[in-house]
């Protein structure tokens, strides 16, 4: 039995799943299994869609590399990585030189497998190869080396999807988005498959302003079919947010919407730069690219960004593994994410019930904010008072930048003048939302402020 979205990562880490095919949706299948009420979505393979074509049905049941001396180099049996995807069938004989050309390897990795992934988007002529370790390659001797690959292209199967909805009181949703491909790799694609599907699963017994949705895509040409062929989804999906290498010891990067002027893209920024990161805001696709320039297209203009960790120089080779995996580094990229949930559901404006300013430092109203104040004795008393409501990052936070506190405080009491969000007076002084909006609650409780609902999407 599956106990966590770990063990989950680790069952199906190794599956082949490559565009369309058995291990695939096995794999699909457990994730449906793992979370219920996840929707498995099929279309035809081979179906046409703006000059696309969706991916036959590709089974391997061997593929061999044997040296002149009858040892073994490559095969599938120990790495889904070591037989091109795709590939199709080839047995028999070849000299070393002929066979070059069939071979792929990362230099730059030299132990490892890397891997071949461009037959699945040219699978009406795929190529046979293997991938192997640069250090093999290098060594190999002369002579004639035995092929054995067999395998098989349907266009009679079907290739498989799977998403998950968590609906709310609105039928706007946000979605969240993965590519569930690459064989035997875990942070490239499926780590951000499973993070999206858990930030859906910890939201599916909460009351929610908007809809939310998580997606397990076939790489982009998956993407493209979902928004042609799910009537009405496209004219709901009003953002979305691409979920990528979540799992890997590097820092929580964000790559914006085109027009980087989203709410997510607001919203994102608020989550890591009020955590002490610095230059961590990129431009679209700036970094690495994948589902989101489908959605954020010519004619859907659904604005999605990258929510990811990053550099990472295991990409596309045998070294993407659970090794490499760290339980802490998913999760944070979760609980920063729901965080980004929170300040949509409860993003309002507040409207002063005043005129002038009001005396904070008031016994009846005690909100004042100074840096000395804070910086001391009254800053424990403040920080216990804000009680479960702020989690532990925006304490950490309010505590080392104590000067801002003051700033925070004068400037929200001139920005409630109906026309500003309280994101807005979280951009405008540097204030993580939770605090903000913990703090205007506080007003609202002293009859200072009335809350007005604000539509982002």
């Amino acid at each position: 039995m599956l106990l966590t979205y770990h063990d989950l990562i680790k069952k199906i880490a190794n599956y082949d799943r490559c565009h369309a095919g058995p291990e695939m949706e096995a794999a699909y299948d457990e994730v449906i299994k793992f979370y219920p009420g996840a929707r498995k979505i099929q279309y035809p393979c081979g179906e046409k869609i703006f000059h696309w074509e969706l991916p036959p049905y590709w089974s391997c049941e061997v593929a061999e590399l044997i040296d002149p001396n009858g040892k073994l180099i490559a095969s599938k049996k120990q790495s889904n990585l070591s037989v091109f995807s795709y590939s199709p069938s080839f047995s028999g004989k070849i000299d070393l030189e002929d066979l070059r050309s069939h071979l792929f390897t990362n230099p730059k990795k030299p132990k490892s497998i890397p891997f071949h992934f461009r037959n699945q988007y040219r699978h009406r002529n795929p190529e046979w190869g293997f991938c192997i370790p640069h250090e093999i390659y290098e060594n190999l001797i002369p002579g004639e080396y035995t092929v054995n690959i067999q395998s098989n292209l349907d266009y009679n199967g079907k290739m498989t999807q799977v998403d998950f909805l968590k609906e709310g009181k609105s039928k706007k949703e946000i979605i969240f988005v993965g590519h569930f491909d690459h064989p035997d790799q875990i942070n490239d694609g499926l780590s951000g498959c499973i993070a999206a599907f858990e930030v859906i699963n910890r939201l599916k017994n909460r009351e929610t302003k908007y809809s939310y949705r998580a997606f397990a895509s076939v790489e982009i040409v998956g993407s493209v079919a979902y928004l042609n062929k799910e009537p009405g989804f496209a004219e709901n999906i009003k953002a979305g947010t691409f979920l990528a290498l979540c799992g890997i010891n590097e820092q929580l990067i964000y790559q914006t919407s085109f027009y980087h002027q989203n709410i997510l893209d607001r919203a994102y920024a608020n989550v890591i730069n009020t955590r002490g990161n610095k230059e961590v805001i990129f431009s679209h696709r700036e970094k690495i690219g994948n589902d989101e320039n489908v959605f954020d297209s010519v004619g859907y203009e659904i604005p999605m960004g990258t929510f990811l960790r990053w550099p990472f120089e295991n990409y596309h080779t045998s070294d993407d593994n659970f090794q490499n995996y760290s339980k802490e580094a998913i999760e944070e990229l979760i609980e920063r994410t729901l965080q980004v949930v929170d300040i949509l559901e409860n993003d309002c404006i507040p409207v002063a019930n005043f005129k002038g300013i009001p005396s904070l430092a008031s016994p009846e109203i005690d909100l004042y904010l100074s840096p000395t104040n804070i910086s001391q004795t009254r800053n424990t008393t403040a920080i216990e008072k804000f009680g479960d409501k702020l989690s532990k990052e925006d304490c950490e936070y309010i505590q080392g930048e104590t000067d801002l506190l003051y700033h925070f405080m004068r400037i929200t009491l001139r920005m409630i003048d109906g026309k500003n969000s309280v994101l807005d007076i979280c951009e405008e002084t540097k204030m993580p939302f939770g605090f903000a909006f913990w703090y205007i609650k506080q007003l609202e409780t002293k009859g200072l402020v009335s809350l007005k609902e604000v539509e982002h999407l």
